[in-house]
């Protein structure tokens, strides 16, 4: 009996130590797989007229995590567009899933977009900002998760174009083989809160946007890049933009809807939408009194949305539901044209 304890102890101290070792390999031929597919991602990019560099990349996290810790990153594009520094970013996966990673940036980020389509350079910087990526079998990209905390976005010498104190966005993207006619091809969610434009006409409604929530789905095309002649191909292939609902809160304004976006053959805004208004009275005042509503359209706002708005049965406010769209190049609210739109600056040809 003694001896079977024995041979019982010894048969499960080698079963133990099977396993230990036998996870050790894996564990460590996953890391190795994992910095590898970093380095090659370098060498890749490298090849493609980027420029990559960093200070150390080191992994850890043994049992239970494969973590890369990546140390004082800058990435500049090809063609010196745009252009990445950052002090550190950290990327853990678990062993036994690998088609999901977790991306963190502490510490200081800077982008740089030296060419944007408003004609300057545009820093963003992040106080911080993680992601969930996840993959399907296949390899290809099926969501990925964006958490942004204190962005600030600046323009040329320094200056403050907007900022935000939190961003969210979430992208899915379907299976090859659940890809149809009326599928989407990407579906977007966000939600965005304080978010602020410093020495805007959005001051008159408010200082800053208390939350703005959309969902989308991208349908029939997706644009290949976002240069100019790759946005002209997508709308000649009727690529548009399902907005299933959208919410945007501006000061006493409270507006939810739904509808399409897309684009005209001049790159010209294309706006279909069904609206809810709550605070709309107050918001007319509002911007007759800070001058950018004429008294005379203001008056004629209040009779219109007066005549067409509905007492909500659960709260007893006023809420107007109204048609917000495009007509021959302006954006017209209900039967009231608000301004002209003008053609998007889209980056030139990429060349």
């Amino acid at each position: 009996m003694i001896h079977m304890t024995r041979y019982a102890f010894g048969g499960a101290a080698i079963i133990l130590l099977t396993i230990s070792v036998g996870y050790y390999s894996y564990w460590y031929h996953v890391a190795e797989k994992a910095k590898n597919t970093v380095l090659g991602y370098v060498a890749l990019g490298h090849g493609q007229g980027h420029s990559i560099s960093y200070d150390t990349l080191v992994v850890e996290g043994f049992p239970y995590l494969i973590r890369l810790k990546i140390k004082d990153l800058q990435w500049r594009s090809a063609l010196r567009k745009a252009q990445w520094e950052g002090s550190e970013a950290v990327v853990e996966m678990q062993p036994w899933d690998v088609w999901r990673y977790h991306i963190t940036l502490p510490g200081r980020h800077r982008v740089k977009i030296l060419q944007s389509v408003f004609g300057e350079q545009l820093v963003f910087e992040p106080r911080e900002a993680t992601a969930l990526i996840r993959f399907h079998a296949d390899g290809g990209l099926a969501e990925s998760v964006l958490n942004i905390s204190a962005l600030r976005l600046s323009g040329s010498k320094e200056k403050l174009l907007a900022s935000a104190n939190k961003i969210v966005v979430n992208l899915e993207h379907p299976k090859k083989s659940e890809i149809g006619l009326d599928k989407a091809l990407l579906s977007i969610s966000s939600m965005i809160e304080g978010l602020k434009f410093p020495n805007t006409v959005s001051v008159a409604l408010g200082e800053f946007v208390r939350s703005l929530q959309f969902a989308a789905h991208m349908k029939r095309a997706l644009p290949k890049g976002f240069h100019r002649e790759h946005f002209v191909r997508w709308q000649a292939a009727g690529g548009f933009i399902d907005l299933s609902w959208f919410q945007i809160g501006l000061g006493p304004l409270d507006l939810k809807g739904h509808g399409l976006v897309g684009l005209d053959q001049k790159l010209r805004p294309v706006l279909s939408a069904v609206t809810n208004i709550r605070g709309f009275v107050e918001a007319v005042n509002a911007l007759e009194n800070s001058k950018i509503l004429k008294p005379e359209l203001a008056a004629s706002m209040h009779l219109a949305f007066a005549a067409l708005s509905k007492t909500s049965p659960t709260d007893g406010e006023k809420v107007l539901s109204i048609p917000l769209n495009t007509r021959k190049g302006r954006l017209w609210i209900g039967p009231f044209s608000l301004y002209k739109l003008d053609p998007l600056n889209f980056l030139p040809h990429s060349g």
